[in-house]
């Protein structure tokens, strides 16, 4: 997931890298939301004296970014089950855990979440 400000070099980063040995195919780049910018004191940020200014939506917005993009239709004709979907922001995260996807995949269900209190 990229923003409208960091696609076009996000893309072009994976291209110079090869993708990282993966097919150009087998990578997808999509777009996540924006939203107004607001300053403190809940007045709307400028770009320009006629246009507001807009950030990403963070990464609760890859939840419509995937709906909007259609890409949830086509990870399904894909044959694709299961999608591991964590902050970018968690250091410690590990990713795609096979104990923790296996576990929600054995009881059978749609959604997991896992918490670690600090």
């Amino acid at each position: 997931m990229t923003s409208p400000f960091t696609d076009e070099a996000t893309q072009k980063f994976f291209e110079n890298h090869k993708y990282f040995g993966l097919e150009a195919n087998q990578v997808t780049f999509f777009q996540q939301g924006t939203i107004p910018c607001v300053s403190n004191d809940g007045r709307f940020i400028m770009e320009t004296p006629f246009k507001v200014a807009k950030a990403p939506d963070g990464n609760g917005g890859v939840y419509s970014a995937l709906k909007y993009s259609k890409l949830l239709e086509d990870m399904a004709s894909r044959g694709i089950k299961y999608v591991d979907c964590y902050g970018v922001d968690n250091a410690l995260v590990r990713v795609a855990d096979p104990a923790f996807v296996g576990y929600f995949i054995d009881k059978g269900v749609a959604a997991a979440k896992r918490l670690v209190f600090s």
